[in-house]
């Protein structure tokens, strides 16, 4: 009797492992967002523009002290409303969003990994995309990065469904929502993806056919998601007397192409390649393998046992075509800052993930001795830069650049010195034996350490080091001091120190006696010629003058060199003092002391 052989089928891999490491994430990011005070200058400005929504009721554009705010679109403030109005007014409720976003887009990448290539891949993508410098910093503040890094992770995820089954009609549903909510929380820029998805298509073309049908099936996409935009876009435009659409487009976008806002960018030699640098720091450990990694995609077409050759040959395009266009753009833009190659992280991490995945279930070959050394001399020198500065920088700072060093500031270098040691030890000890394992035998080991360690230094930065900024930060001792003595519906004026930190804590309107700039050019000299410094600290001298003369009650908020410049005016002297903080205005980069001072009534 002849037996007949059954054919056993592997069964696909569920969604446990991936949903137990997004939980893990959430709960490491969701720790580093209570452990610090909100920073100036942009998640305070998210921050206080929600509580003011929360409280006014206007959920129709977002306002600053009463005014548009328009650097944004609307959607960051209505999700990050949401946590507020349940938990009240705590800085992790404003960075609820951004920690729920870093999970999702995590979770994004596993699928674009798990479709592409295979479940291996997909969750050393995600665990990779979680373990970086550049996502701890912008992955648990109270800003829009880290959600739209989710609505754009998400658009290369349901592309990635679309490459393997050809497009439908979910999946322009599904690009339509996620286009539509890229372009409410940060605006033209969440269309990006376009570029990568229409080059793939046409690459991949002999393959796939003609991409005509499919690209049309993105274009309705995109045209539903503006006419959703412009749905909620419309009538905030109205309300504002087309100040937004001028503002919004004219300043916050055609500017920042155009010219480096704020002097951050240029076409200078360093700002070529300026994202090359951000990618060296901010995606360590990470560029150990990197280098080998990207060769290996370019020159490979691996076998895998869940993945074909024309699976792993979209998955290459797509990841290349990905990090190749977003770096091209923003090195086009003017304006540069480290957070706008964010949206290319996803792709680095399942580069090494495909990587990792061959060497260690393929005996596949490096990508070569040279750039198998050029990550590792990467690797090294980053790792080398870290724990020299954890452990020596605030020395070498005061020793070096401060002629009278600050005795706050020496008191932190002391104060921290243990646990910044501890932290440059420990990169150290895992460094010089990583290096001297840089082998393709060890590299899925050494990844391994390299998670864990990441994962001890995300909630050692959130148990340790945050809080020990906490006591050289000034904007919430200062308003628990004010908050002490006078009641919630005080005016507070402010006059030399403007910070948005300083209005999130204090929780009410603030009115600026004059324009900022006006008062920094009175306090240094520096700001304007000599002559119009001198007009701009007689317009700040009178109108101090005349605030402190009024009877009604009033706190002014006030740098104390300006005070003791000012406080032979009668009016001044009668001023009642009810706080003081000397810390650092790390937004402004200055050491200062703080009063203040309530009017006698």
């Amino acid at each position: 009797m002849q037996e007949s052989k059954a054919v056993i089928e592997t069964p696909a891999p569920g969604w446990g492992a991936p949903l137990a490491l997004a939980a893990l994430i959430f709960f490491a990011y969701f720790f580093n967002s209570t452990s610090s005070s909100i920073w100036d200058r942009d998640e305070a400005r998210f921050a206080r523009a929600t509580a003011e929504m929360v409280s006014t009721g206007n959920y129709l554009f977002p306002t600053f002290l009463g005014k548009l705010r328009p650097d944004k679109p609307i959607l960051i403030y209505w999700l990050m409303s949401v946590p507020v109005r349940l938990f009240g007014h705590v800085e992790w409720a404003y960075r609820l969003c951004a920690v729920f976003g870093t999970t999702l887009a995590c979770l994004f990448t596993y699928f674009i990994g798990r479709r592409l290539f295979n479940h291996r891949t997909g969750l050393w993508g995600m665990a990779i995309l979680a373990a970086n410098p550049l996502l701890f910093y912008t992955g648990a503040v109270a800003t829009s990065d880290a959600v739209l890094l989710a609505f754009i992770t998400a658009s290369f995820a349901v592309f990635a469904d679309a490459l393997q089954g050809g497009f439908s009609i979910k999946h322009t549903v599904a690009l339509s929502l996620v286009f539509a909510g890229g372009l409410l929380t940060k605006g033209p820029v969440a269309l990006l993806p376009l570029i990568p998805f229409i080059l793939t298509l046409v690459i991949l073309r002999r393959e796939l056919g003609s991409p005509l049908q499919s690209i049309l099936k993105i274009g309705v996409s995109v045209i539903v998601a503006a006419l959703i935009f412009v749905a909620w876009f419309y009538p905030a435009n109205n309300a504002t007397n087309g100040e937004f659409y001028r503002q919004a487009f004219g300043h916050h976008v055609v500017d920042r192409i155009s010219k480096p806002l704020e002097n951050h960018g240029g076409y200078s030699p360093f700002y070529l390649v300026f994202y090359v640098f951000v990618i060296i720091a901010g995606f360590f450990p990470w560029t150990l393998f990197l280098p080998g990694a990207l060769v290996h995609l370019i020159r490979s077409r691996p076998s895998t046992e869940t993945a074909t050759n024309s699976d792993i040959s979209r998955g290459r395009a797509l990841l290349l075509i990905w990090i190749a266009t977003f770096l091209a753009i923003m090195t086009a833009i003017s304006t540069k800052l480290p957070h706008y190659v964010l949206p290319i992280w996803p792709a680095l991490a399942l580069c090494v993930g495909v990587y990792l995945d061959a060497t260690a279930h393929e005996d596949a070959k490096s990508a070569g001795a040279i750039w198998t050394f050029v990550g590792g001399i990467l690797f090294i020198v980053v790792a080398l830069a870290a724990a020299a500065g954890l452990g020596f920088g605030p020395e070498y700072l005061i020793s070096s650049y401060v002629k009278k060093p600050e005795p706050l500031w020496t008191s932190f270098a002391n104060d921290s010195r243990s646990i910044r040691s501890v932290f440059g030890a420990l990169i150290l000890i895992v460094a010089i034996p990583v290096i001297f394992r840089h082998k393709v035998a060890h590299f899925v080991s050494n990844a391994r350490v390299l998670l864990v360690v990441a994962l001890v230094f995300l909630l050692g930065i959130g148990a340790f080091l945050l809080p020990s900024f906490e006591h050289i930060k000034i904007s919430k001792l200062l308003a628990d001091q004010v908050s002490q003595h006078v009641s919630a519906d005080t005016p507070v004026t402010v006059c030399g120190y403007n910070e948005a930190s300083l209005v999130f804590y204090l929780n009410r309107n603030v009115e600026d006696i004059i324009p900022e700039k006006t008062a920094s050019a009175k306090a240094d000299g520096k700001t304007a010629p000599r002559p119009a410094a001198q007009a701009a600290a007689k317009i700040v001298d009178q109108a101090v003058s005349d605030w402190a003369a009024k009877s009604e009650p009033g706190v002014l908020i006030i740098p104390k060199p300006m005070y003791e410049r000012l406080r032979s005016d009668a009016g001044l002297r009668e001023l009642q003092q009810i706080g003081e903080v000397h810390g650092f205005n790390y937004s402004k980069g200055h050491w200062v002391d703080v009063l203040a001072l309530r009017r006698r009534n």
